[in-house]
């Protein structure tokens, strides 16, 4: 049986593709894992936008009905 030291020194170009494939995919989640968080702290800071609008809507209201 033909170890992994053994395997890589047969093929080494193979093995050399291998890694930078697991690197790329690597770099790509956790790229991914960026724009998740930049993406949620987005729709926070509307979010927090729209109920502002909202109360002051409420705040304007109040003020039609007293």
């Amino acid at each position: 049986m033909e170890t992994l030291p053994q395997r890589v020194r047969r093929d080494p170009e193979l093995w050399r593709a291998k890694v930078k494939g697991v690197t790329a995919a690597e770099e790509a989640a956790a790229r991914l894992e960026e724009l998740k968080v930049t993406a949620t702290d987005d729709a926070v800071c509307e979010l927090a936008g729209i109920v502002a609008d909202l109360a002051d809507a409420v705040t304007d209201l109040a003020e039609l009905i007293a």
